[in-house]
C-alpha cells in the first residue's frame, strides 16, 4: 500500500491500475503490459523534461507479468 511507503520516505508515488489490460488470454496481456511499460516510459521522460527528475531516482514496483516489462524502458532511461 503506497500510504505505508510514504510513511517511510518522502516521495512521489504512482500507482499503475492495468487491470482492465491484465486479463487473459497470456498473449494479449503479455502484449499489453509492453503498452503499459511504453507509457510509463512516457511518463518519465515527460516529468523528467518538465519537472527536473532524474530516472535514476524513479523504482517501478510491480507484481507478476508487467513488472519485469516495465523496468525495461526505465533502464534505458537510466544514465550507463
Amino acid at each position: 500500500d503506497e500510504n505505508k511507503f510514504l510513511a517511510l520516505y518522502e516521495c512521489n508515488v504512482i500507482v499503475v491500475d492495468w487491470s482492465n489490460y491484465n486479463k487473459p488470454p497470456y498473449t494479449i496481456a503479455a502484449f499489453n503490459s509492453q503498452l503499459v511499460a511504453t507509457e510509463l516510459s512516457n511518463l518519465i521522460k515527460y516529468l523528467q523534461k518538465n519537472k527536473g527528475i532524474h530516472p535514476e531516482n524513479v523504482h517501478l514496483i510491480g507484481q507478476s507479468l508487467g513488472s519485469p516489462k516495465w523496468q525495461e524502458p526505465l533502464e534505458e532511461l537510466r544514465p550507463t
